[in-house]
């Protein structure tokens, strides 16, 4: 029974996994401005953007697409980021969504602010534990970068554990902001 009992714990390490796509940030695109606060954002964008090459699969093609807790449906030609109260990030794009800084949800980090999201439960193959952050900051020509990073484990048939990752980056161009005439 005990060498039985080590065959299961030997074949579980073995089985056990990490894959995942790490792309690192494109050096054809402008730096990232280092921010000390995360109000660097504030301005509007083109909701379409571009994603760095090599990742995997689609990817998101609007920054709408993007926003974790985005079951309100809600896109436009532009994607405006303000904060019209302390601790509560606007996103307007044709219709509003506020995500307050509750609850782990939003924070700002280091000058990015962070959307955060993550889930647990069961599934047919075992139990799930994902965790997803898009990571908020402006390059130097003014243009919004986001950072996707995407964690997910798994634990087949309760015991053998897997982990997979994924880090993709897209920027989206900042609008210019009509002048106002001066009076």
């Amino acid at each position: 029974m005990m060498i039985r009992s080590m065959a299961i714990v030997a074949l579980a390490f073995l089985g056990a996994g990490c894959v995942g796509t790490v792309v690192t940030y494109p050096s054809g695109w402008a730096p990232i401005a280092p921010q000390p606060e995360c109000a660097a954002i504030v301005g509007t964008y083109r909701d379409e953007g571009e994603r760095a090459p090599g990742g995997t699969g689609g990817g998101f093609l609007r920054f709408t697409q993007l926003v974790p807790y985005s079951e309100v449906a809600f896109s436009g030609p532009y994607v405006t980021l303000s904060f019209p109260e302390v601790d509560v990030l606007l996103i307007k794009a044709g219709r509003e969504r506020r995500l307050p800084f509750k609850e782990g949800q939003v924070a700002c980090d280091d000058g990015k602010l962070q959307l955060r999201r993550s889930d647990r439960g069961p599934t047919m193959y075992g139990l799930l534990r994902s965790h997803e952050t898009v990571a908020l900051a402006r390059s130097t020509d003014g243009w919004l970068i986001a950072e996707w990073d995407r964690g997910e484990w798994l634990s087949f048939v309760l015991f053998i554990p897997a982990y997979e990752r994924t880090v993709e980056w897209y920027r989206f161009a900042p609008v210019a902001q009509p002048s106002r005439p001066r009076r």
